[in-house]
């Protein structure tokens, strides 16, 4: 079975990409409702196969078997963080590429590789705010009224104002 149905270009089935050297078994490229995913064996009822989801800035159509074993062995570890001497990880999650320091998860940016990151930016990446939210443009001052700030952002569907809980 080939991943790609050269017709029209739609997925079929798993494509093999060779065998894992840890436990010998066969890794197969697969489709999921959520994207390309790599698993290594069949598993079974009681014990789940090995799987890692691909990267989006990873292509299916050229990913090779080398590639394939280093995301499969994620997650990885980069090293101690120098203030807490905490490890420091490398891995694919959920929603992504992150860095695991101290119980807390940073998404890797568009401009990092999984696979090559090392420990000195992923520090940085660790020390970056985190932002929740869009960050406000503009702050026009108190609502007369309200007695809250009304302020202008940029949101997913273009520029808005806010007052207190009040999106416009």
């Amino acid at each position: 079975n080939q991943l790609n149905d050269s017709r029209n270009g739609t997925l079929t089935g798993p494509k093999e990409m060779g065998i894992y050297p840890e436990t010998k078994e066969i890794i197969t490229l697969r489709k999921g409702p959520y994207g390309p995913y790599l698993q290594v064996g069949e598993g079974t009822k009681e014990k789940k196969p090995k799987r890692v989801s691909l990267p989006k800035n990873f292509d299916p159509e050229t990913i090779g078997l080398n590639t394939a074993i280093q995301l499969l062995a994620l997650p990885r570890k980069l090293g101690f963080h120098p203030d807490t001497n905490k490890t420091v990880n490398a891995g694919i999650g959920m929603y992504g590429a992150y860095i695991l320091h101290d119980k807390k998860y940073k998404a890797l940016e568009k401009t990092d590789n999984i696979l090559d990151i090392e420990l000195d930016r992923a520090l940085e990446l660790v020390a970056k705010p985190t932002i929740r939210g869009n960050a406000t443009l503009k702050n026009f001052g108190q609502h007369p009224e309200e007695k809250k700030d009304i302020t202008a952002h940029d949101g997913k569907y273009g520029p808005y104002v806010k007052c207190g809980k009040i999106n416009a």
